[in-house]
């Protein structure tokens, strides 16, 4: 039986997730709250492209399963009108429009059309669970047929995180959900950093509410929520990684960023690679980097071209990611607690400059 197939044979529902960032981590979220309840299959890793979701299907989804998830990715025009016709996804989540994965698009708004394909192409049992606070989804012109979930922070949507708290390693969200007299507040906690990951985490607390499960019925069962992001330390010597090494968009570049930039200490280290799949993106970049350089101005830039252009351009002090030898030193030079941020895309292979940290400085 090849994909096509199997996807015509599987007759329950399917959970689709896509958006500009965060598509892998809510997935994962969502996961985590259904498989203790249902059976339930997911997208290995981010395998969410043409190729990638009849992959998965073939070697990892089962036909008696409850519900499928599959995280949809596009890298270029007509790609979401083919993959929707191929999974015809029953719930849709969407985490945001932005900005990433451009390359192969002649302007943005083609990309964002693109994007927004994922709602306009659908049938009227379709529902919706959006990112409410997202200025695209937001306005969007849904069809009175079309039922959508709010989530985000602002007082309109459905799903509302009243609160939210950044402590150590983790992120702590208060959940609002009700209505009239029936309105109850709920605690979730995610191993992870940044507003972004709360509104992932409510997109799906949505769909879980959506197919019927109390959010007490959940609080019972699930206490953390990891998220892609990693943190990695070495108490003893007082080293710690912030590893993003993955990510290519701006959005959650900046919520990373903000985050970073809250930590009380003197001595951070910014690692930076461009996302090469931003087109056009010196702007974007630029900006990135003025953020960077308000929080230190131990800036490295790593392998790249869009960076050495501004720092170039722009007499910026920044170092050239060229000697391991000297960053070891740097980040030994003082007595103070050391934290190191990475953030870039894939295709610099900035892993790499992660894994090294985290061998050279036994960080756990």
């Amino acid at each position: 039986m090849d994909a096509l197939e199997k996807r015509k044979s599987y007759t329950n529902p399917i959970i689709s997730v896509t958006g500009t960032c965060g598509k892998t981590t809510t997935c994962k979220f969502i996961y985590d709250i259904l498989h203790i309840f249902f059976k339930i299959d997911k997208t290995h890793e981010n395998s969410n492209s043409e190729k990638g979701i009849p992959y998965c299907i073939n070697k990892y989804f089962q036909l008696d399963s409850d519900y499928w998830i599959i995280e949809i990715g596009i890298s270029c025009p007509g790609e979401m009108t083919r993959l929707l016709s191929f999974v015809n996804p029953q719930i849709r989540v969407i985490t945001n429009i932005g900005i990433a994965h451009t390359e192969n698009f002649e302007v943005e708004e083609d990309y964002v059309k693109e994007k927004l394909k994922f709602i306009s192409e659908s049938t009227s049992d379709t529902v919706f669970i959006i990112n409410g606070d997202d200025p695209i989804l937001s306005t969007y012109s849904y069809t009175p047929e079309q039922k959508v979930i709010r989530c985000g922070f602002s007082l309109h949507n459905d799903i509302i995180i009243t609160d939210f708290q950044e402590k150590d390693d983790v992120s702590i969200l208060y959940i609002q959900l009700g209505s009239n007299n029936d309105i109850r507040e709920y605690r979730f906690t995610i191993n992870g950093l940044g507003k972004h990951n709360a509104i992932n985490l409510a997109l799906a607390i949505g769909v879980a509410t959506h197919v019927g499960l109390s959010l007490d019925d959940i609080l019972t069962k699930h206490n953390l929520y990891p998220c892609r992001g990693k943190i990695y330390k070495n108490v003893e010597t007082q080293v710690f990684l912030y590893d993003h090494s993955y990510n290519c968009s701006p959005t959650s570049i900046m919520s990373n960023l903000e985050y970073f930039d809250s930590i009380e200490s003197t001595h951070k280290i910014l690692i930076l690679s461009d996302m090469r799949e931003i087109q056009n993106s010196l702007q974007i970049h630029k900006e990135i980097l003025m953020k960077c350089m308000e929080i230190t101005k131990n800036i490295y830039i790593y392998s790249t071209n869009v960076y050495r252009t501004i720092v170039k351009t722009n007499s910026y002090d920044c170092k050239l990611f060229s000697d391991l030898e000297k960053l070891k030193r740097e980040i030994y030079c003082v007595n103070n607690p050391c934290y190191i941020f990475i953030q870039g895309s894939n295709v610099s292979n900035l892993k790499e400059v992660a894994r090294f940290i985290i061998n050279e400085f036994e960080l756990l």
